[in-house]
């Protein structure tokens, strides 16, 4: 839980597309592709302001979805992170990572 804005990144292990959905739905190719940071550039931060479910899944250079999930079908195995924010202030400071391969920054509780 956070008392204020959150900044979410992803991380993955190898080079990867990660997509993604801030309202929970089932994600597809033409959900939101998350901006990797080059060598030199800082990684995508996705501004949370308020209570979000987050869904998404990975892509790796070869075309391996993250646990066999299938896009175009009606599985539903993709990640969901629901990130509650109990009070909109404009705190900042740093929360615990959400998953394996999410961070969320913000003013923890």
């Amino acid at each position: 839980m956070f008392t204020g804005p959150v900044r979410l990144r992803f991380h993955t292990s190898e080079p990867a597309d990660v997509y993604y959905t801030l309202d929970g739905s089932r994600i597809a190719f033409q959900s939101a592709r998350y901006q990797a940071a080059g060598v030199r550039d800082r990684p995508q931060e996705i501004r949370i302001d308020r209570t979000t479910e987050v869904a998404f899944f990975a892509v790796d250079v070869k075309g391996l979805v993250e646990k066999n999930y299938k896009p175009d079908g009606r599985g539903r195995n993709y990640n969901r992170l629901r990130i509650v924010i109990e009070n909109q202030g404009d705190g900042e400071g740093t929360g615990q990572p959400a998953s394996p391969s999410t961070e969320a920054v913000g003013a923890g509780r």
